[in-house]
């Protein structure tokens, strides 16, 4: 039987107001290490404005986002971009060069993102959804388009429901 070993977190590093979303995941090693090829990472998001992404292993923090003064209730990433939702915005990085976002969309959702989902499939690794407190779940296809901003069609469907959302996610055979 394999034993896990468990870091503790350093507390200087960590957040200082509720974590709204933490998202465990293997993202793969840019430099093709043989050795190592997965690098696991924790993603949390927070009250406190930033999102954190976190060794698993050490429990040493690799890096800290922020996005003007605005919280952060979700985050996720497909490996290549990583994505966090704020009040009514939704920001991504990319995952190697993440101290300026890549794009932001301020149009599609009127109140708090709730919960941004990469889709799990690599195949489909450039299709998002997201949920929000203003009733709606946004689909939104990357693939082929010129560039991530709204005014590119990238927003693919919008569906309504009558109460408030918290979270939401693909429903996939893998």
């Amino acid at each position: 039987m394999e034993t896990q070993q468990f870091f503790n977190f350093d507390a200087k590093d960590f957040h200082k107001s509720k974590i709204e979303c933490l998202r465990y995941r293997d993202l793969s090693n840019e430099h093709n290490d043989q050795a190592n090829p997965q690098v696991s990472t924790i993603l949390t998001a927070s009250e406190d404005k930033f999102v954190k992404i976190w060794d698993r292993r050490s429990g040493k923090k690799e890096a800290q986002l922020q996005y003007g003064n605005m919280p952060f209730y979700s985050v996720d990433t497909n490996g290549q971009v990583l994505a966090g939702g704020t009040d009514a915005d939704l920001v991504f990085w990319d995952i190697r060069k993440i101290k300026v976002p890549l794009e932001v969309l301020d149009m599609s959702h009127n109140d708090d993102v709730t919960s941004v989902r990469f889709h799990p499939n690599p195949s489909y690794h450039q299709r998002v959804l997201t949920c929000s407190t203003d009733q709606m779940v946004n689909y939104f296809d990357f693939a082929g388009k010129p560039s991530m901003k709204e005014d590119d069609g990238v927003l693919e469907a919008v569906y309504r429901s009558d109460q408030a959302l918290l979270d939401c996610g693909f429903v996939c055979n893998q």
